[in-house]
């Protein structure tokens, strides 16, 4: 890949096949996908059959909660294969549609089920004990079970639930609208660079130039970027402000004391986690700060701005990594914990699990998609022949074989592992690349800049995702205050936090005003309460990745009971039997020291 391609650009009907994922893995073609959509429709239909009496022995009540795995099962490959080629040109209205149908019976399998938890709280828990010894295949469902005797009294009547359920039909309208703005339909400025090349700056290539290591160019290019963004904050303000008032709805329906209390309970998981987050991160910034110096001096500018951030503090290296270099760097890295991990990495690769490149249309970020039950995960890349790229491409396959191992060791009611966990198999995978890496290389002034990047990743992945963690918190409080988001308590609240965690008042980085309007071009926050997991994630994934790297077989073998664990427990029980307590600010503290350390050897070079 060149990097002077304006990939971004391109059509999709042009990109190579190899570079494309292979959606034919989950179906051959719509037919398939119709034909699958109509079966499950008619078991949907069908399990209306078995709700009569379902509570009367276990054998009847497993019946019924293995038809609804089915069908989650079918609604799942169906919505995933429509979502892939959705993201793949958001530009093709047939796959919106069809997520969009996908979306309507996922409404109607949930409004449907809505009576289970009403009639399992009428059955008794202990009632539901001795049907569990009676019927092995209800184990699957203890975690479940627990849950909702745990949470009973947030529990309503079957009419009430039936309704709430229904809300979700609209539930990601909002996030949907934001994405489609932002990412689509927002007109980007024309800006032309140092060297006379214009741009157009959709979020794509302002994510791409802000990188630039020319001064004036990354510069000209966040200005210029939000200052036309902020044309859309009213508009942007207004789908944000919906999205917090529907997790405020929830909420108070369900009886919580706060939206944060609402959204962690079911994962067993204390709001103090989330707090303490902020609490110990803000605390402790100076490891930020001192490396915010050491950056400002490499760069050699007399002010270190917002603007300067995503430089690489070491401009004069300029190393460009194809995708198949990438691979294997990820590959080879990861031989650390075997080849019963590599193998999978390989079989990702060379069958067509990514789409690897921009093209006109597509969505833009990175993810992965595991919850296509019986095929496997998917990852969606845009790489650019950075190393951010390489980076992500170990970050999102950590996903990836996260996900296959929890769906290959557990029964399908207990493969899905807990939102919580989401993020450290991910990070272990970059904190592991970028070791493997610093290790072998030789070039001194290579080394600085991996160093560097290693600390951009905790820059942008503890600090700056608990900031935003802060900040969603904070939204969600203004909302259950009564209050409204307005694009200017959301431009002061933004902009305040922002300059705290960056030390604008110390003279650390200039935080310009411009840049109070980027909470609008933030996915996440439309995912409540989602974030501070990066945060939680890089901590638990740093004490990981340093046991395994320093450690012998049992570390290794924690860490793949770790994979395995899928949703066997509750989050923070699987991470204390992989020694890790969230529940203490130890692993945040520790995370912060480690930051510090790369610091000292940052100075070290430098000094």
């Amino acid at each position: 890949m060149n990097k002077t391609i304006d990939y971004a650009a391109i059509n999709r009907s042009d990109v190579v096949i190899e570079n494309t994922w292979k959606t034919e893995d989950i179906y051959k073609n719509i037919d398939s996908w119709n034909a699958e959509k109509k079966e499950a429709e008619e078991m949907l239909e069908k399990a209306k059959e078995l709700h009569h009496g379902w509570t009367d022995n276990p054998e009847k009540m497993f019946n019924l909660l293995k038809t609804y795995d089915e069908i989650r099962m079918k609604l799942s490959r169906l919505y995933i294969y429509s979502s892939l080629n959705n993201d793949s040109d958001m530009n093709e209205p047939e796959y919106t549609a069809m997520q969009g149908e996908i979306h309507h019976l996922f409404v109607e399998l949930g409004s449907q089920g809505s009576f289970m938890k009403p009639e399992m709280l009428e059955l008794g828990e202990k009632k539901l004990e001795e049907y569990t010894k009676l019927e092995s295949g209800l184990k699957d469902y203890e975690i479940k079970f627990d849950t909702i005797f745990r949470l009973q009294k947030h529990v309503l009547s079957k009419e009430a639930e039936n309704i709430l359920s229904m809300t979700g039909m609209f539930a990601d309208g909002v996030n949907k609208a934001a994405e489609i703005l932002n990412d689509m339909e927002l007109p980007p400025e024309k800006l032309t660079l140092s060297d006379g090349s214009q741009v157009q700056l959709n979020s794509i290539n302002y994510t791409r130039h802000r990188y630039s290591n020319v001064c004036e160019d990354r510069r000209n290019v966040m200005s210029t970027f939000w200052n036309n963004h902020a044309k859309f904050r009213n508009t942007l303000a207004a789908l944000l402000d919906s999205a917090v008032k529907y997790d405020f709805f929830n909420m108070k329906s369900r009886s919580y004391n706060s939206c944060l209390e609402a959204e962690l309970s079911p994962r067993k998981i204390n709001t103090n986690v989330y707090t303490n987050l902020i609490k110990t991160v803000r605390n402790n910034l100076d490891p930020l700060h001192k490396f915010l110096k050491i950056k400002q001096n490499l760069l050699d500018i007399e002010t270190l701005t917002y603007s300067d951030l995503y430089a690489s503090s070491v401009p004069e290296i300029e190393k460009e990594y194809s995708i198949e270099k990438a691979k294997n760097m990820v590959i080879e890295s990861m031989g650390i914990l075997g080849t019963d991990y590599t193998d999978i990495l390989k079989l990702g690769f060379e069958n067509r699990w990514m789409d690897v490149y921009p093209n006109k249309g597509k969505r833009t970020g990175a993810y992965s998609n595991g919850a296509a039950w019986g095929v496997h995960p998917y990852v969606m890349m845009n790489f650019n022949n950075t190393f951010h790229s390489v980076m992500t491409l170990a970050h999102e396959f950590g996903h990836a074989l996260h996900s296959w191992f929890s769906s290959r060791n557990n029964p399908y009611p207990k493969t899905r592992y807990p939102i919580f966990l989401a993020e450290i198999a991910s990070t272990f995978n970059e904190m592991v690349l970028i070791n493997n890496v610093i290790k072998h290389e030789e070039d001194p002034n290579l080394k600085l800049y991996l160093l560097d990047q290693e600390l951009e990743s905790f820059r942008t992945t503890l600090v700056r995702q608990t900031l935003f963690a802060e900040f969603e918190l904070a939204m969600h409080s203004h909302v259950e205050q009564g209050k409204t988001l307005t694009p200017d308590w959301l431009d002061e609240t933004y902009l305040e936090l922002t300059r705290f965690y960056y030390g604008h008042d110390k003279g650390v980085v200039h935080v310009d005003d411009y840049i109070k309007n980027e909470w609008s071009l933030i996915p996440h926050f439309y995912y409540n309460f989602y974030v501070y997991q990066y945060a939680t994630g890089l901590s638990a994934a740093s004490s990981l990745a340093f046991k395994v790297l320093n450690g012998g077989e049992k570390e290794k073998d924690l860490y793949f009971e770790f994979l395995k664990s899928g949703g066997r427990d509750y989050p923070l029980n699987i991470l204390k039997k992989a020694t890790i307590d969230l529940e203490s600010p130890e692993p945040i503290l520790d995370a912060m020291k480690l930051m510090d350390s790369l610091t000292i050897q940052m100075e070290k070079f430098t000094s």
